[in-house]
């Protein structure tokens, strides 16, 4: 993805989901997921808190990055609690 320019709270900027990586700053738990987007964070199991991704890249839609039968935490989701419904229905394959 490319390098965050300009104000954003997450590294990429545009409006597809992408794959992102998160680092929760209390605890230090990690995670993967498939359903990151810009400026929306998802939160950390262990301490409640939202954290943004600290990295960000494209979908390749092979392997689990893609895999949208794999079960997603809405409820831990900050994209899908603004939407008020599950935020996979605007993902774009390209």
């Amino acid at each position: 993805m490319s390098k965050r320019i300009g104000k954003g709270l997450t590294p990429y900027q545009g409006t597809n989901r992408v794959f992102g990586e998160f680092e929760c700053p209390d605890c230090g738990r990690t995670w993967m997921s498939g359903n990151s987007w810009a400026d929306c964070g998802q939160e950390c199991q262990t301490c409640n808190i939202n954290v943004y991704p600290h990295s960000q890249r494209a979908l390749k839609f092979s392997g689990d990055e893609g895999n949208l039968s794999a079960p997603h935490p809405e409820h831990l989701c900050e994209k899908c609690k603004k939407l008020g419904r599950c935020c996979r229905g605007n993902a774009r394959r390209f």
